[in-house]
């Protein structure tokens, strides 16, 4: 999965700065690739994480921040390239935020004293 994340920042960049579309478009369709590897991992990990009783509510969470994520994505591109007339700063911006790990918060998936 981190190796997917990089994967996705390093051909990010490329995408916003060659003058060939053909290689623009060859750069983001690896991105895509590779974000759905990303994923895939993801969600396999989310079956390792939590016990059996609790992989639904996990997978709940990954779905809301996929939401929170898909929901503020428009209105960050549209505000960086209203500022900027341009795309290639909103680009630099997703290849950076791609290369973060997004879900490195630790819960506690074990139960609690009801258990």
């Amino acid at each position: 999965m981190i190796v997917a994340m990089v994967g996705m920042a390093l051909f990010t960049v490329p995408a916003a700065l060659v003058a060939s579309n053909v290689v623009a478009l060859a750069c983001i369709s690896v991105v895509v690739f590779l974000a759905n590897a990303a994923s895939a991992c993801s969600w396999a990990l989310a079956t390792v994480a939590a016990p059996p009783n609790r992989v639904a509510s996990l997978g709940a969470v990954q779905n809301f921040g996929g939401f929170l994520g898909g929901a503020l994505a428009p209105i960050v591109t549209g505000a960086i390239a209203q500022a900027t007339h341009s795309f290639v700063l909103e680009i630099a911006f997703q290849s950076c935020y791609r290369s973060t790990p997004k879900r490195g918060v630790i819960i506690d998936w074990q139960g609690g004293p009801n258990q």
